[in-house]
């Protein structure tokens, strides 16, 4: 996998991985605490707009090694989880971890 390839699966417009993480190196513990709370507030944001675009019945995707590439069903929406069910069976999802696979 190339580099351009790697950036364009995580979504990175402008910005490679190599950049990034030179980036982060080179950040004092100040900037990198700055970092890390804005990865938060952006997961945060990510898992809200997530809950309220899914919808019972949606076909989506789950972010976990254990459910890569599987189609799960939304079966219930939760105040903090999702219940979705595949082939392996229900689970309980953060929203940050749910993706339509247009994504």
């Amino acid at each position: 996998m190339t580099q351009e390839q790697t950036t364009q699966e995580h979504g990175l417009q402008g910005m490679d991985l190599i950049t990034l993480q030179t980036l982060i190196e080179k950040s004092n513990l100040d900037d990198l605490r700055y970092i890390q709370e804005a990865v938060i507030q952006k997961k945060n944001l990510i898992a809200k707009l997530n809950k309220l675009v899914c919808q019972v019945g949606d076909v989506v995707f789950v972010n976990h090694p254990k459910l890569a590439n599987l189609k799960c069903t939304i079966v219930k929406i939760n105040r903090t989880k999702i219940l979705v069910s595949c082939a392996l069976g229900k689970f309980s999802i953060p929203p940050v971890l749910i993706y339509y696979h247009n994504q």
